[in-house]
């Protein structure tokens, strides 16, 4: 077993979703910073709120559906 290749899928992830970067970066900048940047947009919430759902992120599902409503 080549353990270099095994490392290294384990420290990767894939989107599969068609997700713009931008959004990407917004959900890594709420992992590191605890809170979504006031700019973004009707959609961009929306990507947030499936990226949330399909990686677990239940604290930032929470965030995005709380900005959805209001």
């Amino acid at each position: 077993m080549d353990t270099n290749l095994t490392k290294s899928k384990l420290n990767s992830v894939a989107i599969r979703e068609e997700v713009e970067f931008p959004v990407v970066e917004k959900m890594i900048e709420y992992l590191y910073e605890a809170k979504v940047p006031s700019d973004a947009s009707h959609e961009e919430i929306k990507q947030l709120l499936n990226l949330a759902n399909t990686y677990g992120i239940n604290c930032l599902k929470f965030v995005c559906e709380d900005m959805l409503k209001s």
